[in-house]
């Protein structure tokens, strides 16, 4: 008796692409995986997240991979070292969501980068930029002085918040630029 398995790779997919979005801190941020074709069999994925200026473990995002092949979000846990996921069979693309974190300090724009590939394959990239429109500190207060003239005059500037900005500007109105 004779047995032999038959692999068909020639059709096998790959990741062809990941979205880029842009979020506010806080919300969730939502990707699109695309595939070069769809299988009668599950498909493993690789996916991960790259820390860029967003830095992942609850500091800027979550470790927590949400899926949604068509049939809505599936919690698949956390995916801090990466994650091999099962696509099911006649998926052309599916939506990747993490969540951002929402705290008082102001950062600007950061990003990190979701990478997906097949079993073989070179690492597909797409970006993730959180903007903190939010948390942008305003001036609360400006104390007033008087000093003789000559002399240097010390005034405080109140902030609503603290910021991890390396200095901030105000300009006449006392708006930070």
């Amino acid at each position: 008796m004779c047995s032999s398995d038959l692999t068909d790779n020639v059709d096998k997919p790959t990741v062809t692409s990941v979205s880029s979005t842009t979020v506010e801190e806080g919300q969730d941020a939502t990707v699109t995986v695309s595939l070069s074709n769809t299988s009668t069999s599950i498909t493993k994925i690789w996916l991960d997240a790259y820390n860029g200026s967003a830095i992942g473990g609850g500091a800027d995002h979550h470790e927590t991979l949400y899926v949604n092949f068509g049939n809505g979000w599936q919690d698949l846990g956390s995916f801090i070292s990466g994650k091999w996921v099962d696509v099911p069979a006649h998926t052309s693309s599916f939506d990747v969501k993490v969540g951002t974190v929402n705290d008082t300090v102001y950062e600007g724009t950061e990003s990190f980068t979701l990478r997906a590939n097949a079993e073989g394959q070179a690492q597909v990239t797409g970006t993730v930029t959180i903007t903190d429109i939010v948390d942008k500190p305003t001036v609360t207060s400006v104390s007033s002085t008087t000093v003789e003239e000559g002399q240097d005059a010390t005034v405080t500037v109140s902030l609503s918040n603290t910021s991890d900005r390396k200095s901030t500007r105000l300009n006449s109105s006392h708006q930070i630029i």
